[in-house]
């Protein structure tokens, strides 16, 4: 499975196909092809000194967010995935970019 939200929220907001249950069918040898329910997008952005711009949307509600969270509102640099301020997952009929 991939990591930062791919496999346990980002597929199943983009496809309505819920991943983890599949990963666990195959390990069952269950496995079955996926039914794909949704086509939206969905994605991921990290908050860190890197993307400081994005203190704005993660300080407001918006209609696209389906989780976030900031643990640290001292920014850090990146370096690895520890250095993480936040998160905010979406999704969207477009893309959302900022």
């Amino acid at each position: 499975m991939g990591g930062d939200f791919i496999g346990s929220d980002l597929v199943y907001l983009s496809t309505g196909y819920d991943f983890v249950k599949g990963v666990i069918d195959v390990s069952l040898g269950k496995f079955s092809l996926p039914i794909i329910k949704n086509n939206k997008y969905s994605g991921v952005y990290f908050l860190s000194k890197n993307s400081e711009k994005l203190v704005p949307i993660f300080n407001q509600t918006n209609q696209f967010e389906v989780k976030k969270e900031i643990f640290n509102t001292n920014l850090l640099e990146i370096n690895n995935s520890n250095d993480r301020s936040g998160y905010l997952i979406y999704q969207s009929n477009e893309k959302v970019s900022f």
